[in-house]
């Protein structure tokens, strides 16, 4: 692999450069030129979690646990493929998902017999993550607009045996319209650019990469966090997360929400319990964001982990 530095858009990383503290740039240009070790989620709603992992033990894989997140592992990267096509992936019992997703339902924290809300939910990766966490107890909305990816949905809430999720064909940024303060809990995992997937296992990923494309990304993202708030009780939690690093997509689309929705929404800290991690930022190309935006967090890519960003709201008043 050739150095990422000329491999990666010349814009993308001069973009990086701004965004990542000095004593990090380095080290987050090269990660994209890493494979990292291949991430999954045991799924417990399939019954013993120790029979999966005996089993995929039983095909030659070795996983290695995850300190951070109960079910999850990694195992090495030249085990990625045999790990995609054991059985137990193929019936809904292991759930392959990257380390930094999983942060998504973690920050979130949805518990047993609450309604949550999950927009833009395809693949299904974070829905399922949730549902185990509540036990299969309370009910998950989870929401997709593009019909195939709908379908991909529903086929993996199924052989997940996530009784409490249901499946909707619809579009986010019109649900809270529909279901005002109805949830307890709302998941915005934001269609974004996918910065996050730019490296040697996807060469053509920023292929249609721009800061128009963001742009446009920025608006989709902040009519769908609207949307997520509105649906949202008074006292209920949002998390809103992407997989991409630019601030137009990430700090500026909770900037936007907060002086839209004033004091209704408040922006709570998230601690992560990783340490690969960066406070939003105060500002970006001479704009400056609300200071609560600095509770924010974005994960750096390292030789484990890819690109994330969270933010966790709290609803303090209605929008209705």
């Amino acid at each position: 692999m050739g150095d990422q530095r000329h491999e990666l858009p010349p814009l993308f990383v001069e973009r990086l450069n701004e965004i990542v503290a000095p004593e990090q740039r380095g080290p987050v240009v090269s990660s994209f030129g890493v494979e990292r070790p291949a991430a999954f989620r045991i799924n417990p709603l399939r019954g013993n979690a120790g029979a999966a992992l005996d089993e995929l033990k039983q095909v030659g894989l070795t996983p290695e646990p995850v300190g951070w997140c109960e079910h999850a592992y990694t195992v090495p990267r030249e085990q990625r493929e045999a790990l995609t096509h054991a059985s137990a992936v193929g019936d809904g019992r292991v759930y392959v998902q990257g380390l930094s997703s999983l942060l998504a339902a973690l920050a979130l924290r949805p518990r047993a017999g609450e309604r949550v809300l999950d927009l833009a939910a395809a693949p299904g990766g974070k829905t399922l993550h949730m549902a185990a966490l509540m036990n299969n107890e309370g009910r998950i909305a989870a929401v997709e607009s593009a019909r195939p990816r709908y379908y991909k949905l529903k086929a993996n809430v199924e052989a997940a045996c996530a009784t409490c999720v249901d499946c909707y064909c619809a579009d986010g940024r019109y649900v809270g319209r529909k279901q005002r303060e109805a949830f307890d809990a709302v998941l915005v995992d934001a269609p974004c650019s996918g910065e996050a997937r730019f490296g040697p296992r996807e060469p053509g990923a920023w292929r249609y990469w721009s800061e128009k494309k963001i742009k446009r990304n920025a608006s989709m993202q902040k009519a769908l966090l609207r949307s997520a708030i509105d649906a949202t009780r008074v006292g209920g939690r949002i998390v809103y997360a992407t997989c991409t690093l630019g601030p137009e997509e990430n700090e500026g689309v909770i900037d936007h929400t907060l002086r839209r929705v004033g004091e209704s929404v408040a922006v709570e800290p998230i601690e992560l319990p990783i340490d690969n991690v960066q406070p939003g930022l105060s500002g970006w190309r001479g704009k400056a964001y609300d200071a609560l935006v600095a509770h924010t967090r974005r994960v750096l890519p390292d030789g484990r982990m890819t690109a994330f960003y969270l933010a966790k709201l709290v609803k303090r008043a209605s929008t209705s």
